[in-house]
């Protein structure tokens, strides 16, 4: 004995399921942090030692990289050829 599955159950089935998968996409977005600094509050609180500090400040700043400084090219002053 078949059941016949009603396509519009489906359907909606279908688009709640997509919604819940964008909803939880969003929070973990809205969740995790987007600069260095907010990495450091976010999981500092949990440090328990300078260690773990430590540690964390390097996982940080592994993931978001310090920006090249634009000063640091006048740091290289060359002397003109034949000079």
């Amino acid at each position: 004995m078949e059941e016949k599955v009603d396509k519009k159950k489906v359907v909606v089935a279908m688009v709640a399921a997509a919604m819940v998968a964008v909803g939880i996409y969003a929070i973990k977005e809205i969740n995790e942090p987007k600069t260095y600094e907010e990495c450091i509050l976010k999981n500092m609180k949990d440090a328990q030692s300078e260690r773990a500090a430590a540690y964390i400040s390097q996982a940080c700043r592994r993931e978001f990289p310090e920006p090249p400084n634009p000063f640091d090219q006048f740091d290289q002053v060359t002397t003109p050829p034949g000079r």
